[in-house]
């Protein structure tokens, strides 16, 4: 009778043994399933995103420097100011000979 429970409880310790051994091989299935999973998810983003830097690259138009900008501004704007001046020291001086009034007695 003793013979017979601790062979019953050997038989039960090594099915134990086996299941442990068949549930720890199954969580390391799981764990590279999930980590290929994961991995094939990043490398799709991966290349979803070089292939948007390569469209982005031929579709968009090269942006000048900063300061190619500004010195086109201040070009711009210096030219602008330079015809203001010229317009009106143009007006002041014919507004000037025209009148010979009131402004012309304290010119001279």
């Amino acid at each position: 009778m003793l013979l017979s429970l601790i062979a019953e409880e050997s038989r039960v310790q090594a099915q134990l043994i086996a299941l442990r051994d068949s549930t720890s091989n199954l969580e390391l299935a799981i764990d590279t399933a999930t980590t290929a999973a994961a991995l094939t998810r990043l490398l799709e983003n991966v290349r979803k995103k070089e292939k948007a830097c390569r469209n982005r690259g031929t579709e968009a138009r090269p942006v000048p420097a900063l300061a190619e900008v500004f010195d086109d501004v201040v070009q711009l704007v210096s030219s602008r100011r330079d015809e203001a001046i010229s317009n009106f020291t143009h007006e002041y001086g014919r507004a000037r000979r025209s009148s010979n009034g009131a402004y012309g007695q304290f010119m001279d």
